[in-house]
């Protein structure tokens, strides 16, 4: 038996297309900590 995780994303009320160092630098971590954790099991 294999484990999934499905994760649905949607933007929020104060979603802006605007792109800004801190945004991508909030972005870099978040799927750094993804892999940290898919790396722990």
């Amino acid at each position: 038996m294999h484990q999934y995780v499905f994760g649905l994303i949607r933007r929020g009320p104060t979603w802006t297309p605007d792109r800004t160092p801190e945004l991508d630098q909030l972005q870099r971590d978040h799927l750094a900590n993804i892999a940290r954790l898919a790396e722990e099991g």
